[in-house]
């Protein structure tokens, strides 16, 4: 990871990831962005994003088709379970694959060094 430098922009951004409990689409943190910063640009943000993911930051998660979510980059990977119906985001508290990873670099001496798993199905609520 290169350094990056600190702006304000990336400051605002960072603050919105760190206060936030699920991943934020880029919509949902320039929304608050303006809300702190209203002269922010749509595209400043969006490139402060890409920045901020290219430089491992922020994790990125694909819950919908057409767009993607981020949240901070911690030591704890995080997997989410997405509700189809009510959109409803859970958290994993354990990873469901690092088993896996074990039994592959073992089996094949692969070392897997990330993964990224959202699962989507419904909650408790709603699939009844």
């Amino acid at each position: 990871m290169k350094f990056i430098k600190n702006t304000k922009q990336r400051h605002i951004i960072l603050n919105i990831l760190t206060v936030s409990n699920v991943p934020q689409t880029a919509e949902d943190i320039y929304i608050k962005a303006i809300l702190i910063a209203p002269n922010i640009a749509k595209t400043t943000v969006y490139r402060n994003i890409d920045s901020l993911f290219s430089n491992g930051i922020i994790s990125r998660y694909r819950f919908d088709k057409d767009k993607y979510s981020y949240e901070l980059n911690t030591n704890v990977h995080t997997h989410y379970l997405l509700c189809k119906k009510c959109g409803e985001l859970t958290s994993l508290k354990k990873c469901p694959i690092s088993n896996l990873e074990n039994t592959i670099l073992k089996d094949t001496g692969f070392n897997v060094t990330n993964h990224s798993i959202e699962l989507f199905g419904f909650c408790k609520k709603c699939k009844s």
